[in-house]
């Protein structure tokens, strides 16, 4: 199976295959048919080195349909690595765009830049393996540690070692080092707090940057972030622990 880089692949192609390091995800929501989800991917072929003074950054957008939101990628943290297979690639304001249609023959998988993250404990989740679409590369727990998947669309998906191993470690160092030293998006995209009481459009969506000076915990299904940014307000934002989709705040 081969796969290509972000800028390898071409309009109007189809049944693509790529790695990217995801920048940004939107949470899925629901059409009449089906679940749409919109991720920004970047990798060692598309991407933009600079810092706060840039504003145009070079990145992908990945579309994904599905008719079941279990089969929606929902993102753990910036940097993680996307897998996509049997993409289609359109253009779209002269951006390009990977049109992934689970409902048809496409698939994704989700891998975490670094696997001992906070939210694993130190263990990745366990997930069933199938070989039917594998090369003969060997699939040994040695060589598979630490590359499991955390979530992929349908019940199961493949991992070819041999092909795909280096594409994934390496394009695991390649974010790490990069989000290290480059900025994904610049200061103008992020609402400051003391602005927030200004807005008067009802259920007004925007991104914030801040710090959580703490965390509490409501009841089982919801926590509190008292949260404070360069505007030097305080606020306390209430969000769900399984799910995002909806979030209040208070000043």
């Amino acid at each position: 199976m081969a796969y290509y880089t972000l800028d390898q692949a071409e309009l109007d192609q189809d049944q693509v295959n790529f790695y990217g390091v995801v920048v940004d995800a939107s949470y899925p929501y629901k059409t009449p048919n089906k679940f749409i989800s919109t991720l920004k991917v970047i990798d060692n072929s598309m991407h933009t080195k600079g810092n706060e003074s840039l504003k145009d950054y070079k990145y992908a957008t990945v579309i994904i349909y599905a008719k079941r939101f279990e089969d929606c990628p929902i993102v753990r943290r910036i940097g993680d690595v996307i897998r996509v297979h049997r993409a289609g690639v359109k253009s779209y304001q002269d951006r390009k765009q990977f049109h992934v249609n689970v409902t048809f023959n496409s698939s994704w998988c989700l891998f975490a830049t670094q696997p001992e993250h906070a939210l694993d404990g130190g263990q990745m989740e366990d997930t069933e393996m199938n070989s039917n679409d594998s090369d003969e590369g060997s699939q040994d727990g040695e060589k598979l540690a630490g590359r499991q998947p955390y979530k992929f669309s349908g019940k199961n998906y493949s991992f070819d070692t041999q092909q795909e191993r280096p594409i994934l470690d390496c394009l695991r160092k390649w974010s790490v080092d990069y989000l290290s030293n480059n900025s994904v998006f610049h200061k103008s995209n992020f609402l400051q707090l003391k602005a927030i009481a200004a807005i008067t459009k009802e259920n007004a969506e925007f991104d914030l940057l801040v710090k959580i000076l703490k965390v509490f915990e409501k009841d089982e299904h919801t926590l509190e972030l008292r949260i404070k940014d360069i505007s030097n307000e305080m606020w306390f934002l209430t969000v769900p622990k399984l799910k995002f989709g909806g979030t209040s705040m208070l000043k």
